[in-house]
């Protein structure tokens, strides 16, 4: 029972990734002619690790939920 809430949080978190892709996506293609400052680039890489952390940390709720 626990884990249907879990999962929908995951599969909202999905959607949410998803559409945040489709928008940088979007917002690279009015940026193509730019050159991105280093400092920008670094900015980015942060976002993207905070993403991944943040997925990798429900995850491992959601296996040690279904142990449970």
């Amino acid at each position: 029972m626990a884990s249907r809430p879990i999962d929908e949080a995951l599969s909202r978190y999905a959607s949410l990734e998803r559409r945040i892709d489709e928008l940088e996506a979007n917002a690279e293609v009015f940026d193509l002619g730019k050159s991105k400052s280093l400092e920008e680039e670094f900015e980015e890489l942060v976002v993207e690790a905070e993403i991944e952390d943040d997925l990798a940390r429900l995850k491992a709720r959601v296996g040690s939920d279904n142990h449970n």
